[in-house]
């Protein structure tokens, strides 16, 4: 700005602006429900963190908070935490925990094997082998009860639900 300068002494003064920036949600994968309103903001201001949608989804997964890194390495916040919005746009992303799933270990012997688990994505290493039956060979472990096909280890369900594997046993 162009002014008339006086013929004695003058002081100017910096006039200072906050500025604003935007905190957003990212449902990062979600499949069902929406995430908070996006909202300009000042900095230095106390934000707290709003919930998703009552229904908020991502199948096999459950919802655990946002984080301020989509990979869950940043600051973690539940709905109701707060924080300081610092000089910058601030992306708050969901963080999602595999669910876990049970194995069912059918067994047509006498000797009951104990249930096991895997998680969304995961892999089934291995199984137990069930005791000997008399006048039967184990062969492996099948996904269908008809206990034609057997399946290899490791093994990906590929399910987002509990199994049953069923013992299959070849007449000596």
């Amino acid at each position: 700005t162009n002014f008339k300068f006086e013929a004695s002494d003058l002081t100017l003064y910096a006039k200072w602006k906050i500025n604003s920036y935007l905190v957003k949600y990212d449902g990062n994968g979600q499949e069902i429900g929406r995430v908070p309103e996006s909202k300009v903001e000042e900095f230095d201001s106390v934000i707290t963190v709003n919930s998703p949608s009552a229904r908020f989804v991502k199948k096999g997964y459950s919802f655990q908070g946002w984080n301020t890194k989509m990979n869950g390495s940043g600051s973690t916040y539940k709905p109701g935490d707060v924080f300081r919005l610092g000089a910058g746009d601030e992306i708050l992303f969901a963080m999602w925990s595999p669910n876990t799933y049970q194995i069912r270990f059918l067994n047509s012997s006498k000797n009951p094997i104990p249930n096991g688990e895997f998680q969304t994505g995961g892999t089934i290493n291995s199984a137990p082998i069930p005791v000997a039956r008399e006048g039967y060979t184990f062969k492996g472990w099948s996904t269908k009860p008809s206990r034609i096909e057997v399946i290899d280890f490791p093994y990906t369900p590929g399910v987002t639900r509990s199994i049953s594997l069923y013992a299959v046993w070849v007449k000596n």
